[in-house]
């Protein structure tokens, strides 16, 4: 089921940001984050930023299960997925979810490029 998953996390984070209604939707990897914005680099190498805002929804994926998070449990490295409403020339989260990187999953001599 783990394998399932990170199989459709990394299917959608691949892509980068497109658009769905009136939100578009960043998947990547956090390279900063503040109190008040995440940035994203893509798997295209461009790296986005998105406000969070007081209605931003935080999703944390723990071992096959969504936990609710906060905006500082965001860190650098994690894998992340984002829903964000266009504002002007800024993009708002509605919700982020993100992943912490197994590290077990990662020393596995067949894990590549996780």
């Amino acid at each position: 089921m783990r394998t399932l998953f990170l199989a459709a996390f990394l299917s959608l984070t691949t892509s980068g940001a497109f658009a769905h209604g009136d939100q578009v939707h960043i998947g990547g990897i956090i390279t900063s984050v503040s109190p008040t914005a995440v940035s994203i680099k893509t798997a295209d190498g461009k790296t986005t930023e998105v406000k969070l805002i007081k209605n931003t929804v935080f999703i944390r994926r723990v071992q096959n299960s969504d936990q609710p998070a906060t905006a500082s449990d965001l860190a650098v490295g994690e894998k992340v997925f984002v829903h964000a409403i266009p504002v002007g020339n800024t993009l708002e989260a509605s919700e982020v979810k993100f992943s912490t990187p197994d590290r077990a999953l990662a020393k596995s001599p067949n894990a590549k490029g996780l």
